[in-house]
């Protein structure tokens, strides 16, 4: 992008540079969003300070070739400053005098620090992504088990309710069970007391008897001595 504004200013491509333009304001924006959400993850908020310092260093990168090996290196001290003379979308004045053509850059210690440095931040997003995933994984799997551990504990309630009113009616039978059994009790204590009662009866009747059959015995002695029949 940087190089294709810088060369449409040169050639004074109005209509060029005017699409270059508005794809710059664009992607700045863009890139100076991304760096504020990233630096919200890493727990650092920018100041809307910090994200003009943002946009001017995105801008300067794309306006001066060596704002961009110095940006691409990854060890800014300070924010970078676009040059006055860069387009900001409207038509260039004509320059003074041709410039020459531009000679092929050749490939600088900071060109390659900056291939590093994209590919290092390649690595970071696809290991975030990858953690994305991981935790999506984990928090969909901590999901169902919560699910699961809801139902269990739901029908522990529910099994817990039944063992409730299973345990009120066994209650219920064991009171009854006790009242029939004290009711019992006293029947059998006060049968124990009739039998004894029957039993001091039925030996004072016998005492009674045997002391009747003597008497009736020595009744009839006398009566065999009186008629002579004991003779």
């Amino acid at each position: 992008m940087g190089q294709a504004l810088r060369e449409a200013h040169r050639t004074l491509d109005a209509a060029g540079l005017k699409d270059l333009s508005a794809q710059r304001r664009r992607i700045v924006a863009a890139l100076t969003r991304q760096a504020a959400q990233l630096a919200g993850e890493a727990g650092q908020l920018l100041s809307p300070a910090a994200q003009r310092e943002v946009e001017s260093t995105l801008s300067a990168v794309l306006a001066d070739p060596d704002a961009a090996d110095r940006w691409a290196e990854g060890r800014l001290e300070a924010a970078l400053t676009p040059p006055s003379a860069f387009p900001s979308g409207s038509a260039p004045a004509a320059p003074a005098r041709a410039e020459p053509e531009p000679q092929p850059r050749p490939k600088s210690r900071g060109a390659a620090s900056g291939t590093r440095a994209k590919d290092e931040l390649a690595e970071r997003r696809r290991k975030r992504r990858e953690e994305l995933e991981r935790a999506e994984q984990e928090a969909e799997w901590a999901a169902r088990q919560l699910r699961d551990a809801r139902a269990e504990e739901a029908d522990a309630q529910e099994s817990l309710r039944r063992a409730d009113d299973e345990l009120g009616r066994v209650r219920e039978t064991v009171a009854t069970a006790e009242e029939r059994l004290r009711a019992a009790h006293e029947d059998l204590d006060r049968a124990e007391r009739e039998r004894r009662k029957a039993e001091e009866r039925g030996r004072t009747a016998a005492d009674a008897l045997a002391d009747a059959e003597r008497d009736a015995r020595a009744s009839a002695r006398r009566v065999d001595r009186l008629t002579g029949r004991g003779r």
